[in-house]
């Protein structure tokens, strides 16, 4: 039977022009190890055999079998087939669809390298295209039934072959002129497409992305190339063997969806600035420009004051009134309206043209004081507008940037007066005369007056002293003094000059602080904080700071060698570079107390013993280091031995007059 049915389709196939390409031997290779199945057929007989693998005898490769209880002759010659697969099996598209894409994602696909894969793959074609019969996976040879084999593999490749046949899940789309959007695909395959010849499409992972770069309907083709093989399935057949096919790419797969692309449209109606009513003026001229200021085109409005501006792609467009043209009785609007097309395609804009008008502007500045006079807007000060008999016609207040704008005024004179005092600011109330005039453009003027209030202001200036050593005071150059205000923060930071004089000038009345801030290691630090008040009525005052070396004491202690208080011995004080301090005698207590030394090296030198000592001849050298220091020194002298010789006089008495100081010896 089976003869027969494959000569009447090879008949049939030579006379429709469909013919074989080449001859091929077909043979039965290697056993699977360890792999073992049962077949069953529709008539209940059973077979049970080791899996193995039948090869194309051309190259080894390794080939399927489609009818799994036809025996296969061992190298018989076959007939190759590239297509009309349908026709010569005589089985269904969606059977041939099935039996093909198990045979490109089985065995060899990725990591289905294992010889295992080729007979998991085998025995899944097998149970598409016989559905009568059973398949199973044994555990020996003959053995029994084991379905839990190779459960996670034929779950593989029937995961893979369902996500191929799956199709991307993507409605027709309306899209705005110029706008890009991106739709998922809900069934999560669109990856694995491409764009057949579209510039309006992208695929970017799971997203597809439309671009309505033009007006229009659109039909978007994709496609799923199958091209992981290098070549193309072929089937072998012939009538008294085994049906046989070699896996290779499937089929492309296709999808299409249609977009539609429509544009927007921008309705700008001429309207009274004051009522609000339709301005029913023919031919005035718009400009639209996109977002990077190219023209997009220039039209006239009709004899409703309507312009229309249509199919415009989605984007930032920007709308002027051209500025080169008379509107009889109205000013030219130079407002430029920022417009966006997104998904509200229709925008209606009205435009307003005022009549012709002018307007005072104000611009307020006042001075403070942080460190230094600066500006800033002067806010929330009012002024009256007058007319030029004096009359008060409004009151304004300046905004938070210091400005005041008078609008809507008829052309004409007018005055203006700031209406605010502070006791801080110098008065500034007097008129000030303005114009508002036609210009040359049919419009009326903006006229601009600054206004500035000073801060009332004087200065301190400060003298600094500093004590030398003479006693005398010196003014002192290159000390920092630092302004303060009444709750202490430091303002400003000035160093005397030459002279020794800071001047801070310049500066609002009211109550300061200066102190010191330098501070140097041989005078005593001075943190005292001078207040100063800056009046009105005293235009600059004048402050002295004096700073005092750091000073400390010695005390000289002189005593015998019998440890009692020498009187009358001196001493004279050098600095260490020779120079003298000064001369100076022990008291009745033997002590010289010598106070104001200032910070230093020193030494002392005895210059005249007391009468009956011995003068001690070595420099003393002392420190004073820190202010306030006391240092005291103890010298000690010896006595004057005389040595008497001996006479042979015994109970002789000798009078020795030394310094006219008698000594009686025993």
């Amino acid at each position: 039977m089976k003869k027969l049915i494959f000569f009447l389709i090879s008949f049939l196939m030579v006379i429709n022009g469909v013919g074989a390409s080449e001859k091929e031997q077909i043979y039965i290779g290697d056993k699977i190890p360890g792999m073992y199945i049962r077949k069953i057929d529709a008539s209940g007989k059973i077979t049970n055999k080791q899996g193995g693998f039948l090869r194309r005898a051309s190259d080894n490769h390794f080939v399927y079998c489609l009818e799994p209880f036809v025996l296969l002759i061992d190298n018989f010659e076959y007939q190759e087939y590239s297509d009309n697969y349908l026709e010569l099996l005589n089985i269904s598209k969606e059977t041939w669809e099935d039996i093909s894409l198990i045979a490109y994602y089985g065995y060899m696909y990725n990591d289905h390298t294992e010889d295992y894969w080729y007979y998991v793959t085998q025995m899944m074609i097998w149970r598409v295209v016989d559905k009568n019969a059973q398949f199973y996976f044994t555990d020996t040879l003959g053995g029994a039934i084991n379905e839990s084999l190779y459960k996670e593999e034929i779950a593989e490749i029937n995961s893979l072959v369902k996500m191929h046949k799956t199709l991307p899940k993507i409605s027709d789309i309306s899209v705005n002129y110029g706008e890009e959007i991106v739709i998922s695909d809900e069934n999560n395959v669109i990856n694995n497409y491409q764009v057949i010849s579209s510039d309006m499409a992208n695929i970017n992972g799971n997203n597809l992305i439309i671009k309505g770069n033009k007006l229009g309907n659109y039909t978007i083709n994709l496609v799923r190339k199958s091209t992981y093989y290098n070549d193309s399935l072929l089937v072998y057949i012939d009538s008294t063997s085994q049906t046989v096919m070699c896996t290779g790419n499937v089929p492309d797969k296709e999808y299409s969806f249609n977009i539609s692309v429509s544009g927007g449209k921008i309705i700008v109606n001429k309207k009274d600035y004051n009522t609000l009513e339709n301005l029913k003026i023919p031919g005035i001229k718009f400009s639209l420009y996109d977002a990077s200021n190219n023209l997009v085109d220039t039209l006239v409005t009709n004899e409703e004051g309507i312009v229309v501006f249509d199919d415009l792609p989605v984007g930032t467009y920007y709308l002027s009134e051209d500025n080169d043209q008379e509107i009889l009785g109205y000013i030219i609007n130079n407002e430029v309206i920022k417009i966006n097309i997104t998904d509200q395609k229709e925008v209606n804009i009205d435009f307003y043209n005022k009549e012709v008008t002018g307007s005072i502007k104000i611009i307020k500045y006042k001075e403070v004081f942080d460190q230094e006079i600066t500006l800033v807007p002067g806010e929330n000060i009012e002024f009256g507008l007058y007319d030029m008999s004096n009359n008060l016609i409004m009151k304004k207040s300046t905004n938070e940037e210091g400005i005041l704008i008078f609008d809507n005024l008829k052309l004409g004179k007018y005055k203006i007066k700031e209406l605010n005092n502070n006791a801080s600011y110098i008065n500034n109330d007097h008129y000030i005369e303005m114009e508002v005039k036609l210009t040359i453009n049919n419009e009326g003027s903006e006229e601009i007056v600054k206004i500035t209030n000073e801060l009332k202001k004087g200065s301190i200036k400060v003298f600094k002293y500093k004590e030398l050593e003479s006693n005398d005071f010196a003014l002192a150059k290159g000390v920092e003094i630092g302004l303060y205000d009444k709750d202490k923060n430091l303002i400003k930071v000035l160093t005397t000059n030459e002279l020794g004089e800071v001047i801070f000038d310049n500066i609002p009345i009211g109550i300061y602080y200066v102190k010191e801030l330098s501070e140097f290691t041989e005078y005593r630090r001075n943190d005292k904080f001078y207040k100063v008040n800056v009046t009105e009525e005293v235009e600059e005052r004048e402050l002295e700071i004096v700073n005092y070396l750091k000073k400390g004491k010695l005390i000289i202690k002189k005593i015998g060698d019998n440890y009692l208080p020498l009187e009358d011995t001196e001493f004279s004080i050098y600095a260490i570079d020779g120079t003298k301090i000064g001369n100076y005698r022990t008291d009745n207590n033997g002590e010289i107390i010598v106070s104001d030394i200032p910070l230093g090296d020193y030494y002392l030198k005895e210059t005249k013993a007391s009468s009956g000592y011995q003068i001690l001849n070595d420099k003393i050298y002392f420190k004073i280091l820190e202010d306030e220091e006391v240092i005291t020194i103890n010298v000690t002298n010896e006595k004057i031995v005389v040595k008497v010789p001996n006479t042979g006089i015994e109970f002789e008495e000798i009078i020795l007059f030394i310094r006219k100081k008698r000594f009686q010896l025993n």
